[in-house]
């Protein structure tokens, strides 16, 4: 909860990392095998290293802000406007060329959202860490970060970045197509429930990136609709696997 109160990327950084150690506290409660346990060591060590991306998005923000990690929000009034009106677009053309530490900034951003919400071409943990953790653990894992990572992406994207919307929507679609197309083939070669499961995420976080990547009053509303009704099918499946 603490993380949604936050107006500064380092604070919003801090809360992050502590849910993520929390998940890593989650996949390591039970024993494992030599092949699970150096799967889930990987996952870490690759984790911890891409929170590298994020520290140089921070870097990049400070570069862009002149020294301030504080967030600006847009209003939300003044969003609908610009939305409703068109003149996003005209905006983040005018902008985009003169401040290229920003882009690179939201670049960076997003790389540390994808790897977490285990999106292509960061997917291939996903099946591993699923695969190796426990089935009553497997639901906490699999739910949690998108409920918490998306909302906190979104209105870094649509209240801070909104103006910067041609670059990141495009990257968004392009990486939300290919992540859904990835799970839709791959679930089509197993007949293992946990990477049923895995490669359903997957194509679950594509769709969601997909309507991420469109800008419009709705997005918001279509997002956590979508997030509620994950955690439903979820907490199904998980419920089938268990009775099993």
């Amino acid at each position: 909860g603490m993380v949604f109160l936050q107006n500064d990327l380092f604070s919003i950084f801090l809360y992050l990392e502590i849910i993520s150690f929390c998940i890593y506290g989650f996949l390591f409660l039970q024993q494992r095998n030599n092949s699970q346990l150096h799967g889930l060591i990987r996952y870490v060590l690759f984790s911890l290293w891409m929170a590298a991306f994020y520290i140089l998005g921070i870097a990049m923000y400070l570069s862009w802000t002149n020294f301030n990690t504080n967030l600006s929000y847009l209003n939300y009034d003044d969003l609908l406007s610009l939305t409703s009106l068109g003149l996003i677009f005209n905006v983040s053309a005018n902008y985009g060329y003169l401040n290229f530490e920003i882009v690179f900034s939201i670049l960076f951003f997003l790389f540390y959202f994808l790897f977490k919400l285990g999106a292509g071409p960061f997917y291939t943990w996903v099946v591993e860490v699923y695969n190796s953790c426990s089935t009553g653990v497997l639901f906490t894992v699999s739910v949690l970060p998108k409920l918490i990572y998306i909302p906190v992406l979104f209105f870094l994207l649509f209240f801070n970045f909104i103006i910067f919307y041609v670059y990141w929507s495009i990257l968004l679609f392009g990486i939300g197509l290919f992540t859904t197309a990835i799970g839709a083939i791959a679930i089509l070669f197993t007949d293992k429930l946990k990477e049923i499961y895995s490669w359903s995420s997957i194509i679950h976080t594509g769709n969601i990136l997909i309507i991420l990547s469109c800008l419009s009053i709705n997005t918001l509303t279509f997002c956590f609709f979508y997030l509620i009704s994950y955690t439903i099918i979820s907490f199904g499946f998980i419920s089938i696997i268990l009775s099993l």
